[in-house]
This record gives structure tokens, sequence and C-alpha cells, in this order.
């Protein structure tokens, strides 16, 4: 990053907070104020904060802040300064970019006001946004009302550590945002810290019971836990302490949920990885399959099912939902899904525009109309699993209702044909509201370009309240909307008459509408240039907005009357103001207003979420498996399943019991662990109901799920790369049992082969006696063995073949049996490894036994050099040619001068060419071998070839005619160009070895 704009880094300073030194000999006030801020807030948090200021009309951030932006993001730095910004329309769409790329807080500090000196802004953080809480409201955080303080913030989430007992933590959930809780019971102090880790928001706040502190919350222990702590023991009143740290919550739900017994599966951080659900450069994302929108609400709903399958109630009601959008044949409404954080802290903040009011509207007809078109009242369950609380279908619908009713009172109805929700676009489309419609005659009259015009910036001052507000909705505001109108047609008439000159007959002159400015920046109209001609007008000049003459000029009378008229529009857009303030209080304080409104917003969200995913899966042939009970499970049977990232991967079959365990044994890059994986995605899947990359089956709906790949060390922790598998095996023990689902992908691979399958053996036998069911897949052959009196173990392998030349063939095909080799040697050939390291690992392989240990014999040629005697020349080319032809007639040497004889003509021929360098390039002379049934037109073609250091003109060639076609001349042409590239021929066609389909590993 820094090489990028040296002339911005050489400014850098690590003495100052901001990470730079001032353009100026002492830092501003602002520049102070804002390094005292970055050190405070990074002091709390050891995540990077980068801090965006307004001043004037921008965002501006200095030193490392606005060097991030200047290169990752191209923004344009201010005079060559440590310093960038941008306009307050972009701080959206600029937060978004940010994080989209980077994993930061971001800090948004406003202008609140002057110091007593007046010489310097007051400003305060009005937000914190990061990956998880992005949404910044621009023009709602500049409401005093909101944060009264600096350091105050409101936070979605409130997590209840209970105490710890011999099953693990249990934890409780709250979520201020949908009003309800959610308990997970029986949580090791893995998942238990990932869970927690998921949830802790800025400001958030996370208490427990007992005097000490839970283990995953140390920083030592790897966790990343930003939230404030307490525990019950160490406060006396919590509910003041939570209060304190701006979290709003009901204390009764809480209270009432904590004992709930409607518990649900949790998978722990590292399977959650594994199986695509969270985000991994190594592991291909899962969510982006499940639907095509790859960002949003929508994913992070399937992000958060999958990481949190439902209990089996949950499950049947979404693949009820599936099924009822697989047998649709009628046409469905499109759904918007909302925000529910967003638009609970609008309505808390009174501070909700009307646009966020029809869509309100809108979600809650919509969710009732999804709620007509399922007609399973069931819908209620899945609902109250989804928010934390206890919801019945008719208290939904009432809801809603009710909800409707009070919106409505003010509102313009979004289903009127005569009104546009999205209505941000003004005069570009003809179903907006006009007052001079470019198609009526007065368009005619003014013309069209004109009349769009003027509709712009008639609209521009009245697009808050038009159209938008029930003129009913008060006397007052009935009243103000009456003045409006007579304003504005008083402006629309002086337009006519006063700058366009329009005579009795209606007629316009084009030379005074040509010379009308629509002035956006100081809301206003008048005239370019003063008429020469129209001399019975007084005119004067136009005074802008900060009080300055311009160069421009109107008359008195359209003066008066634009002057009235926005202070008309400012008065309507007061009242309107304050009657949506009293709309948003009276939809929270109205009977389960709050939670009724998030229900509706949920079911949108769910009949959405799973109608994308139906689009999406469909299309790529995925199916619903058989249900079975789950209470009764038999087997697991799987048909044509497919990994869910390749659909051109094999297709496999599988059938076991349920609580069998597959051991899997394969050769090195055969596709075990994407069979592995791709068995273990379809269970998660179907244990959310959802559709499978597979043609057919069935699967039991696990409790858990735990799945381990290759383990690495983690210094931080101090494990070594075999502890940390321990760790993993003790999580697996502790979480699992017979209803649930385990694969380990070659446990014991961290230590000796010796110690690896004692282990093993012992973790397999354990789980076959826990009934716990799975795959374990090993290169530790003695595990195959010991397992043999296991019960309940299947044994498998991932089929292979040798081709005609002894070489390793993958098939990637799923199949009963044992494999007893590993073919790593075949596999390093295949990835390049030099043919020198291969062979010596073959000779070394003779002597090494199966516990890893090596016999008595001598170590063969120990770090000699190679003993091959071979010269890289072309008459060693012809003799390894002749050899592989002895049936054939005897191979031919061609200078570069001759041509081959006619007797080859029409015949399958294998040759090797011999390129020379050209003279003083240095370099040395390259092979080529191929196959041919016309040489001479082939030799012809090699020496018109032109390429830079090489003389094609001057190839020699060596030619042997093949007994047995083309076929076996292709044979040959592989077998030779092996042998030349293991003695260190430097072979142009090297890379068509391993195109010939009878020779591909």
């Amino acid at each position: 990053m820094l090489t990028t704009s040296p002339s911005l880094t050489s400014l850098l300073s690590p003495s100052c907070p901001l990470g730079f030194v001032p353009p100026t000999s002492t830092p501003t006030k602002l520049v102070k104020y804002l390094q005292t801020e970055k050190q405070s807030l990074e002091s709390t948090s050891k995540q990077y904060t980068l801090i965006l200021c307004k001043v004037g009309d921008f965002y501006e951030t200095y030193g490392v802040d606005s060097l991030l932006l200047t290169t990752v993001f191209s923004l344009q730095s201010m005079g060559g300064k440590l310093r960038s910004g941008f306009p307050l329309t972009n701080i959206q769409t600029t937060i978004d970019r940010i994080l989209d790329k980077v994993d930061v807080r971001i800090a948004v500090y406003e202008e609140v006001g002057d110091d007593e000196t007046g010489k310097m802004k007051r400003r305060e953080c009005k937000g914190i946004l990061s990956r998880g809480n992005s949404e910044y409201l621009y023009g709602l955080h500049l409401s005093p009302t909101i944060h009264p303080s600096s350091r105050t913030y409101s936070s979605p989430k409130l997590v209840h550590i209970h105490s710890c007992n011999l099953l693990g933590y249990t934890l409780s959930i709250y979520d201020s945002v949908l009003k309800g809780t959610k308990v997970f019971k029986n949580l090791s102090e893995f998942t238990a810290g990932f869970m927690i880790e998921g949830v802790s928001f800025e400001g958030g706040v996370v208490y427990y019971t007992g005097k000490s502190r839970p283990k995953f919350l140390f920083p030592d222990l790897g966790g990343r836990i930003r939230s404030k702590e307490y525990s019950i023991e160490l406060v006396d009143n919590l509910s003041e302490a939570i209060q304190n740290s701006g979290v709003e919550y009901d204390e009764n739900i809480i209270t009432s949920h904590a004992d709930s017994n409607d518990e649900s599966c949790v998978i722990d951080k590292q399977t959650s990885v594994e199986l695509g659900v969270i985000r991994s450069e190594r592991i291909p994302d899962l969510i982006s399959t499940l639907t095509e929108l790859p960002r949003g609400r929508i994913s992070n709903h399937f992000r958060e099912l999958l990481s949190n399958p439902p209990p089996e109630k949950c499950r049947k009601i979404i693949r009820n939902i599936v099924s009822e959008f697989l047998r649709n044949e009628e046409g469905l409404e499109e759904t918007v899904v909302l925000d529910e954080e967003r638009i609970v802290r609008c309505l808390r903040s009174e501070e909700t525009p009307t646009i966020m009011f029809l869509q309100i509207l809108k979600s809650l007809r919509r969710g009732k109309l999804w709620l007509d078109w399922f007609e399973d009242p069931a819908i209620a369950e899945y609902v109250s699993w989804n928010v934390g609380r206890k919801v019945s279908l008719d208290e939904l619908i009432k809801g809603g209702k009710r909800l409707e009713e009070i919106i409505e009172r003010v509102i313009h109805d979004p289903d009127d044909d005569k009104f546009i929700v999205d209505n941000d676009r003004y005069g570009e489309t003809d179903e907006q509201i006009y007052w001079v419609h470019p198609h009526s005659e007065d368009a005619d009259k003014f013309g069209k370009d004109f009349s769009f015009k003027l509709n712009n910036y008639l609209n521009r001052n009245e697009k808050i309240y038009n159209n938008r507000i029930k003129q009913s909705t008060s006397p007052k505001i009935n009243k103000i909307f009456n003045l409006a109108s007579t304003s504005r047609n008083a402006v629309i008439k002086a337009v006519e008459t006063d700058l366009l000159n329009i005579d009795k007959k209606g007629e316009i002159d084009n030379k005074f509408l040509k010379n009308v400015i629509f002035d956006v920046f100081n809301n206003d109209v008048y005239f370019r240039n003063k008429p020469e001609d129209w001399e019975e007008k007084e005119y004067v000049q136009v005074i802008d907005r900060n009080g300055k003459r311009l160069p421009r000029y109107t008359t008195e009378n359209l003066r008066k009357k634009i002057s009235t008229y926005k202070e008309v529009t400012q008065d309507c857009r007061s009242e309107v103001s304050k009657e949506l303030k009293k709309l948003a209080r009276d939809v929270m304080a109205s009977e389960r207003g709050h939670e009724s409104l998030v229900d509706y917003l949920r079911v949108n969200l769910i009949f959405k979420s799973l109608e994308e995913h139906v689009r999406c899966s469909k299309s790529k042939n995925w199916t619903l498996l058989d249900d079975i009970d789950a209470q009764n499970p038999t087997s697991l049977k799987l048909n044509n399943f497919r990994p869910y990232w390749d659909e051109t991967f094999v297709p496999n079959n599988i059938e076991i019991s349920a609580n069998d365990i597959v051991l899997l044994t394969a050769p090195n890059m055969s596709g075990k662990s994407t069979v592995m994986r791709a068995v273990t995605n379809i269970i998660l899947l179907n244990m959310c109901g959802l559709l499978t990359p597979t043609s057919s089956g069935s699967a039991p709906s696990y409790s858990s799920i735990f799945f381990r790949g290759a383990s690495s060390d983690v210094p931080v922790l101090g494990r070594s790369g075999f502890g940390n598998e321990m760790e993993d095996v003790k999580n697996m023990f502790e979480i699992c049992d017979d209803k649930s689902w385990v694969v380990f992908d070659e446990l014991g691979r961290g230590t000796s082969p010796k110690d690896g399958t004692a282990v093993g053996a012992a973790v397999m036998e354990k789980m076959a006696k826990d009934g716990i069911g799975g795959i374990f897949s090993t290169h530790l052959f003695g595990i195959v063995d010991i397992a043999k009196s296991f019960e309940g173990v299947v044994n498998m392998r991932m089929k292979s073949k040798v081709n005609e030349l002894n070489e390793v063939e993958w098939c990637y095909e799923l199949e009963e049996g044992v494999c007893d080799d590993s073919m790593a040697i075949a596999t390093a050939r295949r990835f390049g490894l030099p043919e020198e390291v291969v062979n010596r690992a073959i000779e070394f392989g003779k002597l090494v036994t199966q516990d890893g240990k090596v016999g008595d014999a001598d170590l063969p040629g120990l770090n000699t050099a190679s003993t091959s005697t071979a010269t890289v020349d072309l008459p060693t080319a012809k003799k390894i040619l002749s050899k592989h032809a002895p049936n054939s007639p005897t191979c031919i040497d061609i200078n570069a001068a001759m041509l081959p004889p006619p007797s080859l003509e029409g015949r399958s021929c294998v040759y090797v060419l011999k390129i020379p360098p050209k003279s003083g390039d240095g370099n040395f002379s390259k092979y080529y071998v191929g196959e041919t049934e016309s040489i001479n037109q082939r030799l012809k073609q090699h020496r018109s070839k032109r390429a830079k250091g090489y003389q094609y003109s001057k190839v020699q060639a060596a030619v042997v005619g093949i007994e047995g076609g083309k076929s076996k001349a292709r044979l040959t042409e592989t077998k030779v160009m092996k042998e030349l590239e293991g003695l260190g021929f430097d072979l142009i066609s090297k890379g068509d070895i391993d195109n010939k389909k009878f020779s591909s590993s």
C-alpha cells in the first residue's frame, strides 16, 4: 500500500496518533481532538478504527486513514497532503466500500454546534460502524435527541452466560430489535466463545452468573470479544448497568425465556469454515450457491440459518415452504426485504422518512399475502423460533392489521395507481404527477424541455410531502397544503408573465425561454442575462443564499412570489415532519406495534429467502431429500450427489446406517476430502430443510455436526498441530452424541505413524461405542486392521486404476473396499516434483516399513550425485526412440537440409526434433516429440515456424515408422516423452504428457 503514494508516505510519523506529521508547524484544534479520540477508541478495542469527520460539506480523513482511502479506494488527496474527503451524500456508499474490503471499525464524527469561543465547531462521535452493523443514517445521527452523549450507542444484542454445569455453558441471547431471546444449552467453551464473538457488536453487553470470568472471554484464548462485560455478583443493579451501556431491553422477556426447552443445534466455528458457511479463502462459499444475491439481508439470513440449524419442527416448516414453491405455477409479487434494525432505529428516534413508512406499509401487505399463500398455521412456530419469542398466527394477523390502519391514516396508499412509491427520479417518467405535464396542452405553451425543468424545480421543494401525506391527516396539514397550492400557482403565473413574456394569445417568445435558469443551489429561477428589448419590466439583481449579489436578473414580483413559496413549502415540511414523528410514536406505542412490525419483516425475509433459494437451486437440478422420521432415523442414502461448488464433479452414491462410521481410505488427490465435505454439506442443508445437490435420497436430521480437516499449529495458544487435533477431539466428545454426524480428515497425521494409528483407532472405537455416525479418513492403514473388530464401521475407498503405461488414474468415485496405497509418489510426479527427487523417493520407499522406520540395508547412493550418464543430445533421443519401437524399421536421421523418405508417407510415425538456438544467444537446444501420418508436411510446418532465440529452419529430426496404427504411435510418443523428460531433455512438448487421456493422472 505504501509504495503507491511515496509523496504521501514521507509524511507518516509513528509519534503522531493519527500516523502523520501535520502540514503546519503546530497541529490544528481539530487534529489534536481527533488524535485524542483515536487513542480513546482504540484503547477500548484492539481493532483498527478509521475516523470520518464532517467538515463543512465533506467528510474528511487524516493521516494513515487518508492514506488508506487514497491508495485502496482511489480518493483524491487534498493539496498533496495526508488529507482526503468526499461529499456528504456519499457517506453510506463509502462506508460500504471500505467495509467490503477491509475489516475495520469506522467512527463518524459530526458537527453539533460551535464552542464558546466560536473558533471551532464542537464535534461528537455519532456512530461506530463495522461489518456487523454497517448502516449509517446521515441526518438521523445529527438529531440531538438520539445520542446525547458521544459514548452512548444503541446495541442490538445482549448476552447472558449462565453458570457452567457438567454438560457445558448455557447462553441466552437477547435481541432488542426483534424483542426476543434465544437459549442455547450444553455448549462447550469453544462453541460458546464462537457464538459470543458472532453477536458481540460495538457497545454491546455480556453479563455472566458467578464471580469468575468464563475462560473463553480471555483474549489470550484467541477470542475477539469487544463488548462490555459484567458479573451479576459484581454489580448492585444489572438493569442499571445494562441501561447505562445504551441497550434497550425488556427484562421480562429475558426472564421468561431463560428456561426455554426449545433447543437449537449450533455449528461450531471451525465446522462452519470447513463447510463454507463462514467465508474463507480456502473453502468455496456455500451461501453464494444458495442464492444469486451474494450480499445483503438474504445471504446473511442463510448464513445465520446454517450456523444455527433449526429444531425439527421448524425444519419441517421450511421444507414445506420449499415444497410449496416447487409446486407453485402462479406468478408471485415482488418482495422487498427491509432491514429490521434500520427500521426500528428510525422509529425509535422518530426520524422515519415518508418513503420508509411507505416501505413498511407495503411490507405489511406483502407479509399478509405470504401468510395467505402458504395457508399453514405452523408458520407462526417458525417465526417464533426466528425472533426468539412466542408468536401466534392470530396475533400476527391482528398486529399487522393494526399497523396498516395507523399508517394509512397519514400516508398515501402505495397501491394507488396515481402514486409511485419510488418517487426519487422526478421528471423522468410519464407516471409522475406533474403540475405542468410535458404531454398536456400547457406543455405546448411552455415547451416540453422547459416543462420538465419547471416540474423538477417544484418537485424538489415539495417531494417530502406532496402526494405522500394525506391532506386530511389534520386540519393544520389541510390548511398549510392549501396555502402551498396557492403559492405554487402564483409562482407558475409569475414565471409565465415575468420570465416567458407570454402575450394575451398565449404565445411565448423563444429567446426568453432559453434565457431562464433553474438554480439548484440557491433554489431560485431567474434570467441568465437581462433582456435588452423588454423595457417595460423593472429588473433587479439576484441575491444568492449567502447574501451576495449575482450577475443574474429577476423581477421584484417573481422574487416575492418565490420567497413566499419557499417559506410556505418550508412550513409544509416542518408540519409534515411533526406528523411523521407522531406517526412513529403511534406505531411503537400501539399494542404489540414493535413486535408485529419485526414479525412481518421477518415473514417477508423468510419467504423471499426461500423463493430465491428455490430459483437458484432448481436451475442446478438440486432436489429435496425424502422426509424421514427424525426420532427414528434409519439410513443415510444419497444418489448422484456432488459438491455444491462443482457441478462437473463425478456423481457419487452412498448408503449407510445413520450411526455407521465410514472408514475412508484413498490415494492422495483422489477426491476424498471433496466427497466428505459434499456429504456433510448435504446433511447440513437437509437439517435446514433446503434443497441439496443430489438427484434423490434421504438423510437423518442429526442434532449436531462436527467437521475437522487438516489441523495446523496455533502459536498464539501454544499448541502444535497434533495438540490442536487433540483439542478438537476433546471438544467433539463434549458436544456430540448418538444423534451427531462427525467427520475427521486424517486424524493423527501430526505425530508418528505408530502413535497416530493408536490414537486414531482409539477415537474411532469410542465413536463406534457411543453410536456417533460420520466419516473417518486416514492414510494410516493400521487403523483399518484394528477397526475390523469395531461394530458399525463400513470400509470405503476412492476408486483408481492403472493405465497401459502403468500410471495411476483417479476416477473420483466412491466404492466399497480398502485402499492400501496412498500413491503419494504418483501425486508428487503429477504436481511437477523434479524427477530426480521422485526417483530417489522411490528408492528410499523400498527401505521404509509401514511404521515409518528404515530397515538394515544401506541407503542407496546417499548424498551422491545421480548415477545417470546419459547425454542430452539427438543420438540419445534416437536410441530411446528405437527402444520404444522394437518392431519398427530402423530409426532414420534427417538433417537440416534433408527431407524424409517418401516411404514414410501415409504411415504413422513418431519423431524427435532438435531445435538449435541462434548463435550468441546463450541458449541450449530444445527438443520436441510428436506423432503424425504425414511426416513431410509436418516437418515443413515446423521449419516454417519463427520463435525468438531459436532457428526452426535448421531443425534436425529422428523419425521411426510405427506398426499398429495411430493409437500405437500415440502410446509410443508418450513413453518417449516421459523418458526424455526424466533424462533432463528440455521438451517443448512437455505439456502434452498430461493431456493424453490414457496417461492422465
